[in-house]
């Protein structure tokens, strides 16, 4: 047999080799993944979300009693780090804090609450911390919070006398909401907006919570975001937007003209306005900021989960304050 005959099998044999040699050196030099906290096993698309079931809480429990309370869940694609202990907690929100202090910027916090510029969902900085300085020190303070003790003690006199009065079932769950909103809009807007019938704010406030707390794709399954807008999420979202946009620009424009009814005492609108002419603050307050401060205030304060994220990770904080492992399960 000529030499020529052997040359395309003895170069294909080579060419093999030396790939072969290539995808082994390749291989070796490939940085090893970081070494992950234990979890459990995950489905291929939708991750660990199967084992959260109808009630997180407890499902996080009991996966945080087989697997630790450092555990490595998977949401969708997003990787998720989940600490259920308090000294881990304390660790990550004290030791680490430089390293877990920023908020995941999540769709729907994009959409209503101004790019994620409120208090809660915005990212650790310099406006955060100009933000956060003006909530404890102006809108929260001891002195402030005191100073609308008569609007609570008025406001609570008008619950009692609504349940008082009714002569049948009571829907506590509604009577408990407008009584909150109530409060809310007149310690942050001056009055209430609930005459002749139920509150316009109301239904705007409740719409908000409502796409806060409810399912997105693009939140866990960055890659198919799209499908928040054929499914018109993305509509009702821009909807819901421009309405509460609406309603605090009036609010905004009744202040500056001084049409409020702001019964002898100023209102968080009042301040606000008064420090967007400060000079001294680090940050310049636009409208745009005022009302994003305004639209946390409206924020529901039984929210027991807090997201971080640092970096391109998640993480889910869920600090279970010496709960009986039983005292859940009913």
């Amino acid at each position: 047999m000529e030499p020529s005959s052997l040359s395309m099998p003895f170069c294909l044999a080579l060419l093999f080799i030396l790939l072969s040699l290539f995808c082994l050196t390749a291989m070796k030099k490939k940085p090893s993944s970081p070494k992950l906290p234990p979890g459990p096993p995950k489905l291929p698309i939708v991750g660990n979300l199967h084992q959260l079931t109808n009630h997180p809480h407890r499902a996080l429990r009991d996966l945080a009693l087989k697997h630790g309370s450092l555990m490595y869940l998977k949401l969708g694609q997003i990787p998720t780090l989940v600490v259920s202990s308090r000294s881990m907690a304390e660790a990550l929100m004290k030791t680490h804090d430089y390293n877990f202090a920023s908020r995941p910027s999540l769709t729907t916090g994009n959409h209503l609450l101004y790019n994620c510029t409120d208090i809660a969902f915005a990212p650790a900085g310099a406006y955060w911390r100009t933000i956060r300085k003006i909530c404890v020190q102006e809108l929260l303070s001891v002195k402030r919070v005191e100073s609308f003790s008569a609007v609570r003690e008025e406001e609570v006199g008008r619950l009692v006398r609504a349940v008082e009065s009714s002569e049948g079932a009571i829907d506590l769950n509604k009577l408990f909401l407008s009584h909150t909103i109530d409060v809310i809009c007149r310690v942050a807007f001056g009055r209430r907006y609930d005459e002749g019938g139920p509150s316009e704010v109301e239904r705007l406030f409740r719409e908000r919570t409502v796409l806060l707390g409810g399912f997105n794709f693009g939140d866990l399954f960055p890659s198919v975001e799209w499908l928040d807008l054929v499914s018109g999420l993305r509509r009702r979202m821009r909807r819901a937007f421009e309405e509460i946009d609406e309603f605090l620009e009036h609010v905004l424009e009744d202040h500056r003209g001084g049409t409020a009814e702001t019964q002898n005492q100023r209102d968080l609108v009042d301040v606000l306005l008064q420090l967007q002419k400060d000079a001294s603050l680090d940050l310049p307050l636009s409208d745009q900021n005022l009302k994003a401060v305004l639209t946390a205030s409206s924020l529901s304060p039984s929210l027991s989960l807090s997201l971080f994220q640092i970096s391109n990770r998640t993480v889910w904080w869920w600090e279970f304050e010496t709960i009986n492992s039983n005292s859940l399960k009913g």
